[in-house]
């Protein structure tokens, strides 16, 4: 008797203890404003601490029968008052799966919330990965 509840809980504890795989997410910034830049940064800051995804370097790997599909945020980033300050950029962000089109935005993003528009960034993408 010891050893069947011995053994229904070492098969628990082996259950619980496998974490869920991380979902892989392709990020590509054409970003070449200080703001984009660093906006950038903060993307893929919160992409490598994520519990939920992790960072891969391409769209789509393998090809064929083999091909496996990530998930992608594209952005594309410019100042449109091409000021030396730049004191904001204009974001165009467009999600993918594969070469597969899923959803677009377009934000502002100011220097005060470089950290804002990345976790606007990561939230789309969960409303999209989790649907």
């Amino acid at each position: 008797m010891k050893f069947i509840a011995f053994f229904a809980l070492f098969c628990a504890s082996i259950v619980l203890a496998q974490a869920p795989a991380k979902t892989p997410v392709h990020f590509d910034c054409s970003c070449d404003d200080n703001i984009g830049a660093r906006y950038a940064t903060a993307v893929r800051d919160l992409i490598a601490v994520s519990p939920r995804y992790q960072s891969t370097g391409a769209f789509k790997e393998g090809s064929g029968a083999d091909t496996k599909w990530n998930y992608g945020i594209r952005v594309t980033s410019i100042n449109p008052f091409n000021d030396e300050g730049n004191s904001s950029t204009a974001l165009a962000v467009v999600f993918t799966y594969g070469e597969l089109y899923l959803d677009s935005y377009i934000q502002v993003c100011g220097v005060a919330k470089i950290q804002s528009c990345a976790a606007t960034t990561i939230a789309m993408l969960d409303k999209r990965v989790s649907n």
